[in-house]
């Protein structure tokens, strides 16, 4: 028989104790030690019903697109949840049709389609001129963080846009370009697109070839000749150009977007629509400081109602540009935390996640990994946020961590 050598002094007795009490833990047990090892550089703000889990909560870290939580926000306080966007449309009565835009984010092919029903009944039957206005915006550059790639989250912004500034196609083994959608006719512009391998693909327009307009507008005028047309409104020989109206040209239709921002969030936020996002930023921008809607005056109106009206410093939040693209945008877990007590009304528009039971907004980036949202117990909302900007990608394990601690915490109070 081997008799234990260890001499029971009060530290052994207390290594003892741990190492039963670790035997005898329950399934799921967390401690946070094992919560630190999935970060590398990263804070986060869990709230719970006593004192909040927190982490690095005043240091401020990249947020990727949880950036889009303060502009939606920003946008329902300062134009209004049922603020709509609009588009007008001036006609001569001989032929030339003029489009004012206005920076709509809806303007898709099912929407224009209504839009050219709309203004056959108000008389248009025949359009040998398409002219495009657009000087309600002022974007030499496109947003902050933007890289030059044919991928549809790097779509441009402006006055007037169709479908995101993005095309879908589909190519046929013989290397023919079509239209994808059934709602999107068959463009001259898709013939322009090459070195294609046969399927589907969706094209940033922005990185097409310009020719006598740019690629945008070209788009633009296509688009709605092509549904003009399928609308029994005579396109024939029409030319697009781009500029004012014509003179004698009267406002025939003022269209407003069938969705209000409200609704227009939610599609942001449910497909962390980047080119929605910085629409809305560049128009709280214009609201508050008149045309042209620029991206310094959208920094501007967010920066103000940040600091102004949520009583945040500069040093824990500040945009350059309203999507999360920018690795210049910089917030901290307290300062988003503030952000999700004033967004806790419109809780709903963000996705639910039913593995973790929680509305939440993911941010990514290369090497920036973010979440941000609530979870639900019982009629209260518990806001949290976790930034990571490192390499690892551990932002659900950092989550499900910080469930199980509260969950501990709650039991052991």
């Amino acid at each position: 028989m081997i008799k234990c050598c260890l001499k029971k002094t009060p530290i052994t007795r207390r290594l003892l104790l741990v190492l039963l009490a670790w035997v005898f833990l329950p399934t799921g047990w967390v401690s946070s030690s094992s919560l630190q090892e999935d970060i590398d550089h990263g804070g986060y703000w869990f709230t719970t019903t006593s004192k909040p889990l927190r982490l690095k909560e005043t240091t401020g870290f990249i947020p990727a697109s949880t950036t889009k939580l303060v502009t939606a926000l920003a946008g329902l306080r300062i134009l209004g949840s049922d603020y709509r966007f609009s588009t007008d449309f001036l006609y001569d009565g001989k032929g030339a049709l003029t489009i004012i835009g206005g920076g709509d984010p809806l303007l898709i092919s099912e929407e224009i389609d209504k839009i050219c029903r709309a203004l056959k009944l108000r008389g248009v039957s025949r359009v040998h001129t398409l002219r495009l206005e657009t000087s309600l915006f002022h974007l030499p550059q496109p947003a902050l963080g933007t890289e030059q790639t044919e991928q549809p989250y790097d779509a441009h912004n402006g006055a007037l846009v169709v479908n995101f500034n993005s095309i879908n196609v589909r190519v046929d083994e013989t290397g023919i370009v079509l239209s994808a959608e059934e709602q999107t006719p068959q463009l001259a512009l898709m013939k322009d697109i090459v070195g294609l391998e046969a399927g589907k693909h969706r094209i940033n327009v922005n990185q097409m070839v310009a020719d006598d307009l740019p690629p945008v507008l070209r788009y633009s005028g296509e688009l709605f000749l092509a549904l003009l047309k399928r609308n029994g409104i005579n396109t024939e020989d029409a030319r697009i150009a781009r500029g004012k109206a014509v003179e004698k040209s009267q406002l025939v239709l003022h269209w407003q977007s069938s969705c209000n921002l409200q609704e227009t969030i939610g599609k942001c936020l449910k497909y962390s629509n980047n080119f929605i996002a910085n629409q809305i930023f560049l128009q709280i921008g214009l609201h508050q400081y008149g045309a042209p809607a620029t991206w310094e005056k959208g920094r501007r109106a967010l920066n103000t109602f940040i600091q102004n009206d949520l009583r945040i410093e500069k040093s824990q939040l500040q945009l350059v540009e309203g999507s999360g693209l920018s690795r210049d945008n910089h917030i901290s877990p307290r300062a988003m935390i503030t952000v999700l007590e004033n967004f806790a009304p419109y809780h709903s528009l963000l996705p639910y996640n039913s593995q973790t039971r929680t509305f939440i907004k993911t941010g990514t980036l290369r090497g920036v990994y973010c979440l941000a949202g609530f979870q639900p117990r019982g009629e209260k909302l518990y806001p949290f946020v976790i930034f990571l900007n490192q390499i690892k990608n551990s932002r659900m394990s950092v989550l499900e961590d910080l469930i199980h601690l509260s969950r501990q915490k709650k039991e052991g109070a």
